[in-house]
């Protein structure tokens, strides 16, 4: 089972912030709208859990098997399951006593331990939590920081169009863009950030797709992309000798293929998400590779008003999921599911090798 530690500010124990678990929304989150003062904090050491290995920490809605944490917070090893998370907006006094404002998230175990994750190991005095800034998490990003993992280009990347390709970062709602299933289609809606990555745990850093990577001319240039931007295998040239069907499987899933890697040292990116009627398949710098899906796990990351902009643009959630665009335009295949294809296509290359 994949672990790794995190940093984490504990507050204290409270009531159930999420007493519905048959949603991915805390009923109850101003049971801890207040200031925590020095005394009130303290720094703990939090391991997290991932049991499946998919690079997530679930949480307990909706039916799922938590994973857990483990910590100590005086009273001896304590390992519970994650039962809600969200982020907040907040002041807090720096450590030269001046006041900001930013956003974190909190996390709460069932057992009603509540910590606070603060971006870029930000040192506090104190902290008053506000408002809830976005609410909704069916999971948190395995030893990530408190961004949301979303699929994403860098800036640079050219995305095919019908006239010819484009930088990402010069396209804008109504331009059509050449799908692999459904020929030229409108983008409905753009949006981008940049985030920091500092302190970022390995396997939340970009992921680098070298040209030729996934076959000769895939990608056609270097490709960046988040780690958990799903890549078209199995077809149309892309990893056919690794995959049986054609499918999408997380960039970080391939990485322990020659010519794609983690993308270490970079303070920060700027991300650029693109999404359609439909969730569909692009091309970007000549790989095919998904649109942006707008599932609980992007929801999660948007501010209310965007949320509720993009609920009204897309209406009910169409049947096949919980994405406002869905369903999938191919079946995914989990980090854990793709490694074991290419483990299983490397062995049979090995002894084919050796014979």
């Amino acid at each position: 089972m994949p672990t790794a530690s995190s940093t984490f500010i504990y507050i204290g124990n409270f009531v159930d912030l999420d007493p519905d678990e048959t949603n991915f929304t805390n009923e109850n989150p101003n049971a801890i709208f207040k200031t925590f003062d020095r005394d009130d904090m303290s720094v703990v050491t939090v391991v997290q859990n991932d049991a499946n290995g998919d690079g997530l920490v679930q949480e307990n809605d909706r039916g799922q098997t938590p994973d857990t944490f483990t910590y100590d917070i005086g009273g001896g090893s304590v390992t519970s399951g994650l039962d809600n998370a969200a982020r907040y907006s907040v002041d807090y006094v720096d450590e030269t006593g001046n006041t900001q404002s930013t956003t974190v998230s909190a996390y709460q175990t069932e057992t009603g331990d509540v910590f606070l994750r603060f971006p870029n190991d930000l040192k506090v005095s104190s902290v008053t939590i506000k408002e809830v800034s976005s609410d909704g998490y069916a999971n948190i990003t395995h030893a990530a920081s408190s961004t949301t993992e979303v699929v994403c280009f860098a800036p640079g990347t050219l995305i095919s169009c019908p006239d010819t390709p484009r930088p990402v970062e010069t396209l804008g709602v109504g331009d059509l863009v050449n799908t692999l299933q459904h020929g030229p289609q409108p983008i409905r809606w753009i949006h981008h950030g940049t985030h920091p990555l500092e302190g970022v745990a390995r396997q939340a850093m970009p992921v680098m797709i070298r040209t030729g990577a996934l076959g000769p001319g895939f990608p056609s240039k270097d490709l960046v992309v988040s780690p958990h931007h799903r890549i078209f295998v199995g077809g149309n040239g892309q990893l056919e000798n690794y995959f049986p069907t054609e499918a999408l499987a997380p960039a970080k899933s391939l990485t322990a293929l020659r010519g794609i890697r983690y993308m270490m040292g970079k303070k920060e990116i700027t991300w650029r998400h693109i999404a359609f009627d439909k969730h569909e398949v692009i091309s970007a710098n000549g790989c095919w590779a998904e649109s942006l899906l707008l599932g609980p796990m992007v929801l999660q990351g948007l501010t209310l008003t965007k949320r509720r902009i993009l609920n009204d643009m897309y209406g009910p959630v169409k049947s096949g999921g919980d994405a406002l665009n869905g369903p999938t335009s191919y079946a995914c295949l989990s980090v854990g599911q793709a490694q074991q294809h290419i483990a299983q296509m490397s062995l049979v290359e090995g002894q084919g090798s050796a014979a």
